[in-house]
């Protein structure tokens, strides 16, 4: 278990239209709201916008008081924001509902992960929440047949990108979403040591069956749910906030009511399964900042505090918003890799697959090159970018301790 506090973010002021954009998204809904004459209504929905908000916030608030607030072109670009999640959404149940056609064509039973299975819960606003994905976990040893009959099924497989530790590659749906394959649930160790796989949450029974859809199909129980939010936020994606909208992580975890389950004691349930990437006192300080942003008390009267509740949120806040000290994390990511299973053949592996890259991979990173001769340029370019990128990244960390 990690013992030290993992975040140290610099103690800078916040821009006020950030701040009022959280508010908005977690703070209690009012009858009446007003933002002070110097906040720029139209700069709060932008930063509402970069923290992938702008949906939720609509989905809040009325409509009047939306656009007493944040005028009309604020409102109807968070308006926007909704129904452009609401549309996921739709297409999220329609793609969940075509892979359970096909999983019980197999006679194969799947869980639905993350944010799906939020939407099959009616877990959260409608709108609030962008999808991006369907994750769905396999039977060990079956992941590939359920990845190759989505495949004839029509899902598009992008050319030549290696798969993960944890997932097989992902794969474009006809209706417009990725869906993602897992092999496991990376960091989420119910059952020993390594992550958990189908059947270590089927023996344990930390699933439950949905009945509308065919086939055997389930979804995680509430503990696990928010223990596979947490470790995803906390440890996977904590030191690495670009790969994944943090402030939506928040969301997720407030519509879970991290706070009362740490409050009730509840959490002790699925507090072991992953404290191996996630310390206690990290779990804690996400509740506390939770419970805070909901109570009332506002970004303006958490933020300047030397508390681990103000650590985390300036950590994720900052994480969206700030590029230097998104950059400042990046050396920490690559040294502290979230095992799946084995923390060395892990690390391996990702070395592996940041240096020598595929083709898909050169197409992703640089560009398609204009002849199969400019692959190998990039291949032997790739290590002299990488230490480039470690001395900017390094240069980054020195400055984020001086700010």
């Amino acid at each position: 278990m990690k013992g030290a506090f993992p975040f140290n973010p610099p103690d800078i002021d916040l821009r006020r239209e950030v701040g009022w954009a959280l508010d908005l998204a977690f703070g209690p809904v009012a009858e009446q709201v007003g933002l002070p004459i110097d906040v720029d209504p139209l700069a709060v929905v932008e930063g509402a916008r970069s923290m992938a908000l702008g949906g939720r916030i609509a989905a809040r608030w009325s409509q009047e008081l939306l656009e007493c607030t944040l005028g009309t072109p604020g409102a109807e670009a968070c308006r926007m924001d909704r129904r452009r999640s609401a549309a996921a959404e739709l297409q999220a149940e329609a793609v969940v509902e075509s892979i359970s056609v096909i999983a019980a064509s197999c006679m194969m039973p799947v869980v639905f992960l993350k944010g799906a299975a939020l939407v099959m819960e009616g877990l959260i606003l409608s709108g609030s929440r962008g999808l991006g994905d369907v994750d769905v976990l396999a039977p060990e040893g079956r992941e590939q047949l359920l990845q190759d009959r989505l495949k004839a099924e029509g899902c598009v497989e992008p050319e030549d990108l290696p798969s993960g530790e944890h997932q097989l590659q992902a794969l474009g749906h006809p209706l417009g979403l990725a869906v993602e394959v897992h092999l496991c649930l990376r960091g989420v160790r119910c059952s020993g040591q390594n992550s958990a796989t189908f059947s270590d949450l089927d023996d344990l029974g930390l699933t439950r069956r949905v009945e509308e859809l065919p086939g055997d199909v389930r979804v995680p129980g509430f503990d696990l749910l928010l223990a596979h939010a947490v470790v995803h936020g906390l440890a996977q994606h904590g030191l690495n906030p670009k790969g994944y909208p943090m402030l939506r992580f928040v969301a997720d975890i407030v519509d879970l009511d991290l706070a009362g389950a740490v409050e009730s004691g509840a959490f002790d349930r699925w507090m072991p399964w992953v404290e191996q990437d996630v310390s206690l006192r990290e779990v804690e300080a996400l509740a506390d900042m939770c419970r805070r942003l909901v109570g009332g008390e506002g970004v303006a009267g958490i933020w300047p505090g030397s508390d681990d509740a103000a650590l985390m949120l300036r950590h994720l806040v900052l994480g969206a918003v700030d590029i230097e000290y998104r950059d400042s994390l990046r050396i920490r990511s690559l040294a502290l890799v979230m095992p799946s299973r084995g923390r060395s053949a892990t690390l391996l592996r990702t070395v592996w697959g940041a240096t020598v890259l595929t083709r898909g991979q050169v197409d992703a990173l640089y560009g398609k090159p204009s002849s199969s001769w400019g692959y190998w340029g990039y291949r032997l370019y790739r290590p002299f970018d990488l230490i480039g990128r470690i001395i900017r990244f390094g240069s980054a960390a020195i400055k984020a301790r001086w700010r």
